[in-house]
């Protein structure tokens, strides 16, 4: 789909939408509020079982026995990589390529699809395989380029079909099973192959149920296979190409950049990526408009690529349109926030284009991270221009400080984003690839020296590596810390390694864990403290993990001084857009949200995405835990439904990637239902919460703890809100039954204070409210009280709804003076913290409303529970049970006034306690 269509569907909001995938993700945030019906990797009867479900229409009928239709996918015995969802057009090429195979098949001859590298034979041939592969019974890839290769993906296939192989993966009896016409209908696809004719005897007879498709830069020499020669793309195709990335370009610059590259696909996909980012360049840093953006971006690719031309025919015979386009994208990723982000980190190395040819002469086809961020390739990225240039030159020293672990990943989606590399974050195991045409005319870009100085290094780095980066912590790690002191070391490597091995021990959440790490943390902090005001990124790391301690101590005021420290000088050091200061911005706004200063938090957390997001991109880990991050804050400060949207967005995103069972789609599941009960949503994060145990119920303790007083709030709350009355005991105590087994087991855990087990206590309070144990309540909600006072501090929100909540409490047992005045403390609290635009503050108002109407003040209590209902009204909150629990109240203390008294129901709020 291209903008417009994107746009239109975002723009419709009727629940009757569904989004059909079949064959590839659709993780556009813009449809995220379209319920998807998913048949990928599903078999006709499942596929037609969901569809019809999904439309609401019940049961498919059954079958009546005639073969119709085929199912669209791929058949079951395939190896086909996912579609690219980056095709565009080539439909005409795709069905004279389809009327050629078949020709080809009953002529008993292979069809040969050939032409230059970068011309899109892989991807036109796999596009093939997706649009036409349910006609066959078996569509095999089979990587071509070495004999040795095809031999094992051949050998594969046979294992598929159950048929014996010889011992070098030919097999005679694959190719007699192929060649009958009365056997599966299949596709053979040779992809790659250097030359088609030494792919003779390694191909099967074809026919009219068997088809060979060879893809290859030249074409047969010999007689007895046929040839089809990829055409360039057509100008509107094109077109279509390069307004992917920069919609505003027209017709006429998108013909001459079109013609400049010779419509070359590869081509013409690296100019529109260098296009989009020229003129994001344009946009952010010359503050033109998006069609004066386009205009100059077009205006500086073409005179680059003259320049990039003519310096090639200099040097060359030839300038092919992919190879000058590679010169070209490395002048583009110049201009680029990642490229900037380096500079700040180092003036004179050329680390973009040391990891660039690095990648390249290592494996194009999936590259995993932890090799070049290793600490070898580090010290070589810190070594400057001079010294990178000259292979001679002595190895970087053990005490140069290093660059930052995140900048390699800023390097490598820096490359992505004009084309260079193919980065996708959601593949942790190997998110690198390259396009073998990049990849060469980077290798032939290369002086011979620096080639092998750099294939020098890879190889001392990969004799060198090992990736321990996730490995458990050993049992007696923190004795060895203090045997060996190693805090006095002050090599930056072995810092580096001891602040790794610190965020480890942060991470396991035990209270003597968190005691051990902030004694060594304090020990180092004496050792690595500067003498001058010019303190090292170790040292501002370690700031954070300390202040990150202390924030998950209870230690907040200290938490909040160590973070805007490391803040300060990480801006101070880096600059504001580099992704160590953005994640120093991210700790110090969870720091703000602790003590309740949620406005100051998102003022922090917004900045922190939008950088992590051009730095990174918008699937990096980091990335992510931002987004997750401002969601929080967001919903914190009154912004549920942007809370909503994003968390919903990023959900259904990493189910369209990943599939429904995906751990890092179940790890937004708390948070997300949290968010649902903040909109009334009660019932979907009931949903969601079950969902999330019947998969994961048997993990760690405490996080299965906070899904189950999750469940019980929701539990309560579905039957607080319920007509059905003969329920209302049973919810009231299976949620009661719930918190207390949850309260039992946090205590013991994490202590009486920990605001976790605070949290289960708010919780159970409501409880014993909702069951008429009205003493019971309060005198839980006075532990809660005193509690949030000692370890958050009076003036914190929490202790505010901690006493909107006690009020409550307090009238129903008949204390009406003090239920006032407790209400009303925490009502100015929640009006001078959060301001008059929030929720809390309207339930407080609305509990204040019930107090005084409970003491006879009438007319007071119907202007605050008027005051409350239109806040809630203006924050589009009228029409959620809140909202309409509220409207109740006031209409029935407005019938009080007038003389007529119906029954009075309960009208409070019921509040939740959130994390921090």
């Amino acid at each position: 789909m291209d903008h417009a269509a994107l746009a239109q569907l975002a723009a419709l909001s009727h629940p009757d939408v569904r989004i059909v995938l079949a064959d590839e993700p659709f993780p556009d945030p813009g449809a995220a509020h379209h319920e998807r019906i998913d048949l990928r990797g599903t078999d006709e009867d499942e596929a037609v079982r969901r569809l019809w479900s999904g439309l609401g229409l019940g049961t498919p009928p059954p079958v009546d026995g005639h073969p119709g239709p085929r199912f669209p996918r791929l058949p079951a015995v395939t190896n086909v990589a996912p579609r690219y969802s980056g095709f565009v057009g080539r439909d005409d090429v795709l069905g004279t390529l389809l009327e050629e195979l078949h020709t080809a098949g009953r002529d008993r001859t292979p069809l040969v699809v050939h032409a230059a590298s970068g011309w899109g034979k892989s991807e036109t041939v796999r596009e093939l395989c997706h649009r036409f592969g349910s006609a066959y019974d078996v569509v095999w890839w089979v990587r071509s380029w070495e004999i040795p290769r095809a031999r094992r993906g051949l050998h594969r296939l046979a294992g598929r079909l159950d048929l014996v192989t010889t011992g070098d993966g030919a097999s005679p009896e694959l190719f007699e099973h192929l060649s009958r016409t009365d056997t599966q209908s299949w596709l053979l696809v040779y992809d790659g192959a250097e030359s088609p004719d030494g792919l003779r005897e390694l191909l099967p007879t074809p026919h009219a149920r068997g088809h060979v498709l060879i893809t290859s830069r030249t074409a047969p020499a010999t007689p007895g296979m046929a040839a089809f020669a990829l055409p360039p793309m057509s100008p509107a195709e094109c077109r279509a190409v390069l307004a992917e990335q920069l919609p505003e370009i027209d017709e006429d610059q998108a013909q001459r950049v079109g013609q400049v590259v010779g419509f070359v696909p590869l081509a013409v996909r690296i100019a529109a990526l260098c296009l989009a980012e020229r003129a994001a360049a344009h946009r952010r840093d010359d503050s033109m408009g998006e069609g004066a953006a386009a205009r100059a971006a077009v205006a500086h690719l073409l005179a680059e690529y003259r320049t990039a031309q003519q310096a090639l025919l200099e040097r060359d015979s030839a300038a092919p349109p992919v190879t000058v386009m590679v010169r070209v994208a490395r002048q583009t990723v110049l201009h680029t926030p990642g490229a900037a982000a380096w500079r700040a980190e180092s003036r004179t190395s050329d680390a973009l284009g040391w990891l660039l040819n690095a990648a390249s002469l290592l494996t194009g086809r999936g590259m995993g991270l932890e090799l070049l961020r290793s600490r070898r390739i580090l010290a070589e990225l810190a070594r400057d221009g001079t010294t990178a240039r000259n292979p001679g030159a002595p190895r970087t020293p053990a005490d140069t400080r290093l660059p930052d672990e995140h900048m390699v990943s800023v390097a490598l989606w820096a490359l992505s984003r004009v084309g260079l590399l193919d980065v996708d974050f959601d593949r942790p195991e190997q998110p690198l690839g390259q396009h073998h045409a990049v990849r060469d005319a980077v290798r032939a870009g290369m002086e011979p020296a620096e080639r092998a100085h750099i294939e020098h290094v890879l190889r001392g780095t990969l004799a060198e590596f090992t990736p321990d980066e996730n490995r458990d912590l050993p049992a007696d790690w923190a004795r060895e810390v203090y045997s060996l002191r190693l805090w006095e070391d002050h090599r930056p490597r072995v810092r580096r390694s001891l602040l790794r091995h610190l965020n480890a021990l942060s991470q396991r959440g035990e209270t003597a864990d968190r005691a051990r790490m902030l004694d060594i943390s304090e020990r180092a902090q004496r050792a690595w403290c500067p003498e001058a005001d010019d303190p090292s990124p170790e040292y501002l790391r370690l700031l954070n993990l300390t202040a990150r301690a202390h924030r998950l101590d209870g230690s907040y005021e200290q938490a909040r001084q160590l973070a805007e420290q490391a803040l300060r000088g990480h801006r101070r050091l880096l600059g504001p857009l580099h992704p160590r200061t953005l994640l120093s911005a991210d700790s110090y706004g969870a720091v703000l949200r602790s003590l309740g200063r949620f406005s100051d938090a998102l003022f922090q957390a917004r900045p922190v995405l939008e950088g992590l997001t051009l730095l990174l991109g918008p699937q990096h880990p980091a990335t992510v835990q931002a987004e997750r991050n401002l969601a929080f804050t967001e919903a914190l400060s009154g912004r549920g439904p942007d809370a909503l949207a994003r968390l919903l967005a990023r959900f259904r995103y990493r189910q369209a990637v990943g599939g429904e069972d995906d751990p890092a789609v179940w790890q937004l599941a708390d948070l997300l239902a949290w968010v649902y009960r903040t909109l009334g949503r009660d019932a979907e994060s009931q949903d969601l919460l079950r969902q999330w145990l019947h998969r994961h119920g048997d993990v760690a303790a405490g996080t299965r703890l906070g899904i189950e007083r999750g469940l019980a709030i929701s539990e309560r709350r579905i039957t607080y809100n319920s007509a059905r009355s003969h329920e209302t005991v049973y919810g009231y105590e299976k949620a009661l039954e719930r918190d207390r087994r949850v309260l039992a087991e946090s205590t013991s855990r994490f202590g009486a204070e920990h605001l976790d087990t605070v949290r289960c206590r708010f919780s159970l309070a409501a409880d014993l409210q909702a069951l008429g144990k009205h003493d019971e309540a309060e005198h839980e909600a006075r532990q809660c009280s005193r509690a949030l006072e000692r370890t958050l501090g009076a003036w914190h929100p929490y202790a505010g709804l901690a006493g909107v909540r006690h009020g409550v409490y307090l009238r129903a047992t008949g204390a009406v003076e003090e239920a006032e005045a407790t209400g009303r403390a925490a009502l100015n609290l929640l009006q001078d913290r959060l301001g008059d635009s929030h929720a809390w503050v309207s339930a407080a108002e609305n509990s204040l409303a019930a107090t005084l109407a409970a003491a006879g003040r009438t007319e007071e209590a119907v202007a605050l529970a008027e005051r409350a209902l239109r806040r809630l009204r203006d924050l589009d909150m009228g029409h959620r049970p809140d909202g309409r629990r509220v409207g109740a109240h006031h209409t029935w203390l407005t019938s009080r006034t007038t003389g007529s008294t119906p029954p009075a129901g309960d009208f409070d709020i019921d509040l939740e306690l959130p994390g921090i």
